[in-house]
Order: C-alpha cells, then structure tokens, then sequence
C-alpha cells in the first residue's frame, strides 16, 4: 500500500484521494507544467497551517523574531512598490493585517479589489527577497563548497525522512556536483554562452518503482522541501505524466497519465528519453555562518541563499529505457561532443568526425 505524509499525519493513498481538493490538484498541475508563480491567477492556500508550512519552506519561521522582522521589511518594500512606481492605493487595511491573512486574501475564491492587491503584494515579495539574496551572494565570501555542503545536508534530511519511513513508497536516491568539465561543455552548447546560467550544478535524482508513486513522493518535497515559488519557469522538462483532467476519485490509477506527446529533453537526448526534470532554488541559512548587524537595520539583511538544483523523477522502468539504444548515456555524451566541436571549429570537427 501507498501512504503519503501530510500534516504531521499519515494517510494511505485510499485515504489521500478524499484530501484532494481543486486546489491541491491544481497546484500539483501547475508544478508539472512549471508555471511561474507571477504567472499564477491566484494563491491556493486553505488553512493558516498552510501559509506557515509554506514559509517555513522558505526557511522564515515566524516563531523567530529576526524571521517576523524580516518578512515585515520585505512587505513594506513590497507596499512601497506598489505605491511609488505604480501610484497604486493600498488600503489601510493591509497595516492592520498579519502576512498570513495576507496569503489567505489572495487565496479567495471572490476576486476583489482587496484581493488582487493581496496578490500582487506577494508576487512582489517574492521577487524582492530574491533580489535580496542575489546581493547576498555578491557579498559573502566563503567557498561555493560551504553552500553546496549546507544544500545536501537539508536534502538529506528530507530524503532519510522518508527513506526510513514506512509512509512513503520506496524509491532510490543519488546525489551529484557536476564537475568542472561538464559545467565548461555546458556553457560551450548555450546560445548565450558564458552569459547563460547553469542550473544544475548541484543535481539530485529520485527512481521511483512506478508512475504512480511518482505524484506522493512529489507532493511530500513541495510540502517540506521545495517550494513552488521557487521553480524556474519555463525550465521544467515534463515528458513522463501529467495530471488526468477527468480523473475518476475511485480510480487513483486514473490520476495520472503518461505523457505521449512529450518532446526530447534537450538537443542531445534520445527521441524516446522520458523524464520529469525541473530547476528549483532551494533556500538555505547562512546566519550561522555570517555576521549580520544587531540593531533595528537587521531585518534590511538577506540571510537566506536560494542555490539553484536541479531535481529529476522518474519511474524504475523509464530509468531502464533511458539507458537504452539512443537514450544511452554515452551517446548523449558523444552527440553533445561533437556538437560543442563543431561549434569551435567546423576544420576540426571535420578532422575529428568528417568520415563518420
């Protein structure tokens, strides 16, 4: 049997189907089609516990002052946005207002005026404390290994959660830091060359033992691990499932369905390689580590990094497929090769590779 943790509870996948809401379901859509949450119409918060296992994802927990501190600067700089560039009149009723009624606001089904300064308050937070931890990264100076070290140990913790739990269905797990090499060939098959960015310095891979432990294993890391303000829009690759519109409630093997129309990972991949592989930031604290002022200009201080990951899922089967014929590893290797080659040289490539 399948379980799922949810809340500090646990739930068996029979069980699991009456806790999923419209909005469960549609955020889970949302994460497989990596729509940024700028983009998003509205919030889908429920509960008070909600917001606040959401922001605890993003490492503020408001049981701590500095955290309380920090997100009420982030707010007013959101409201002070607001007001200078667009002249826009947010109500006092938003002074009065604690962040979380704020994520309850915009979550309403009645789209009012209220609730549409609520929402767009909060898209402005979230890029605001962004911007804020990019300064952050300019300004420390300690070595990437620190961060990387710090980012595997909060996933660890994660994962041998539920590795030793019986609430979760098995699954394996493997870690990796791509290597100087591979981040050099990267950049060599960007069109923005050294100007691109590379996402997945630190990468992470879960095996499932079938597509439909695929969607528990995914709910659980965007509840206590991910958050989905944190994906990097347009970088998700979804060729394995997505979310059946139709979904029969009594027939959970109808709630996901594989996907057929897919197109290739990327310009080296096999035509029949198949894979759920998205680019998050996952938030990481480095007040441990650093010297922050202890006066009333703390909160003006990011002292969270948002290091980007990449993340795939997929099934035991499909993790076969994929490492067979032209899907095989090596020659992914050897397309993109000759592909960072012939863009170098075209005389070389046709030295190296003209007679094949």
């Amino acid at each position: 049997m399948i379980f799922i943790y949810l809340g500090g509870f646990i739930y068996s996948l029979e069980k699991f189907k009456n806790k999923l809401t419209y909005k469960k379901l549609k955020i889970l859509k949302l994460i497989l089609e990596g729509k940024s949450i700028l983009d998003w119409d509205r919030m889908y918060f429920e509960t008070k516990q909600d917001v606040l296992d959401y922001l605890l994802v993003n490492e503020f927990n408001i049981n701590l002052e500095n955290d309380r501190k920090r997100l009420d600067f982030v707010y007013k700089n959101s409201v002070d946005y607001l007001k200078d560039i667009y002249q826009i009149d947010v109500p006092e009723y938003f002074s009065n207002k604690s962040i979380i009624d704020v994520f309850l606001l915009a979550s309403k089904p009645e789209a009012g005026r209220d609730f549409s300064v609520a929402l767009a308050l909060l898209k402005v937070m979230n890029i605001i404390n962004h911007v804020d931890s990019q300064e952050l990264i300019s300004k420390l100076s300690m070595e990437s290994k620190v961060i990387v070290d710090k980012v595997k140990k909060k996933v660890l913790k994660h994962v041998k959660f539920m590795q030793n739990s019986d609430m979760f269905p098995d699954f394996t797990f493997e870690w990796s830091v791509k290597t100087r090499e591979s981040i050099i060939s990267k950049f060599l098959t960007k069109k923005q060359g050294f100007q691109a960015r590379i996402f997945d310095r630190v990468r992470f891979r879960v095996v499932t033992e079938n597509k439909q432990d695929i969607l528990p294993i995914l709910y659980h890391l965007f509840g206590k691990l991910f958050s989905v303000n944190n994906l990097i829009p347009n970088e998700i690759k979804n060729t394995l499932i997505t979310i059946n519109d139709g979904f029969d409630i009594n027939d959970l093997n109808s709630l996901i369905v594989e996907k057929k129309d897919g197109k290739k990972d990327n310009q080296f991949s096999g035509e029949t390689y198949r894979v759920l592989n998205f680019i998050i930031d996952i938030p990481v604290r480095v007040d441990d580590i650093m010297i922050l002022p202890d006066d009333e200009l703390f909160a003006n201080h990011a002292y969270v990094l948002y290091i980007l990951t990449e993340v795939q899922i997929l099934d035991k089967v499909t993790a076969k497929n994929n490492e067979k014929g032209e899907n095989s590893h090596d020659l992914y290797k050897e397309r993109q090769k000759k592909a960072i080659l012939k863009r170098l040289n075209n005389t070389l490539y046709e030295e190296k590779y003209g007679n094949q």
